[in-house]
Parts: structure tokens; C-alpha cells; sequence
């Protein structure tokens, strides 16, 4: 038998493996990204920090101040290198995912009845060993 490498065709959901690369390495980033990066970590920081300290009343300023982080964040970090890096590797795994054959709704039904008839077979089974644990005890005592 000889043994078959990834991808596999006949199999849902097989895709091509590619090599692992990190969305940021330190060659990716100068030392004003650097700063830019480091300055919006400090900022999400203790604004979070200001947030768990002092109890607001009402919810809906925590989620103003959020909102109101995130565009800042878009904001100050899409003028980075390390950004518009991280986008482009977001657009590969869209393109990516593209590529993965998913399984038609039959399959998916037939195995969703599947798993759940072995899972209401083995808490049964369970049900009677537990069962059968509870009465020897209950004898011995």
C-alpha cells in the first residue's frame, strides 16, 4: 500500500498545504512602523485599562470608545508596511478558501445523523455503566 501525500482529491475539504509564514516578521517592519505599531498598543492599553478602572453606567460608552479605537487604529496603522502585509494575507486566504471543496448538503446531513445517533448511543452507555457503578455501591454500603 502506498501511502498518498496532501492533497488528496478524493477527499472533501482536502487543500494544498503551503508553507507557514507569519503575517509580520521583524524584516517586515522598519523602526517608524515600529513606533506607530508599539504607539497604538500603548493607546488600546490604557484605554482598556481606564475602562476596567472605572465603572461606567452606562454601556454604551465602552462600545463608543471601541468604535471610536478601531477607526483610530485603522486610521494611524494602514500607513504601515506591516498593515497593508497583514491585508494582502487576508486577501490570500480569501483567495484560498475559494479553493476548498466543501461538501454538498446530503453528506453534511448524513453525517450530522450520524454523529448524533453515536453520540445518544455512547451517553446511554454511559447512563448504564454509571448505573450499574451506582447500584454496587449502593449494595456494598
Amino acid at each position: 500500500m502506498v501511502e498518498q501525500r496532501s492533497p488528496k482529491p478524493q477527499v472533501v475539504g482536502s487543500s494544498p498545504s503551503w508553507p507557514v509564514r507569519f503575517i509580520m516578521s521583524n524584516s517586515n517592519l522598519n523602526l517608524k512602523d515600529r513606533a506607530i505599531w508599539s504607539f497604538v498598543i500603548i493607546v488600546w492599553l490604557t484605554v482598556l485599562w481606564l475602562m476596567n478602572s472605572y465603572i461606567v453606567s452606562n454601556k454604551l460608552i465602552p462600545v463608543l470608545i471601541a468604535m471610536v479605537l478601531i477607526v483610530f487604529s485603522v486610521f494611524v496603522l494602514g500607513k504601515t508596511t506591516g498593515f497593508n502585509v497583514f491585508f494582502e494575507k487576508i486577501m490570500q486566504v480569501k483567495s484560498e478558501s475559494s479553493k476548498v471543496t466543501w461538501a454538498n448538503w446530503d453528506a453534511t446531513r448524513k453525517t450530522a445523523v450520524m454523529v448524533s445517533v453515536l453520540v445518544a448511543v455512547f451517553a446511554l452507555l454511559m447512563w448504564m455503566v454509571d448505573s450499574a457503578f451506582t447500584l454496587a455501591v449502593k449494595t456494598m454500603l
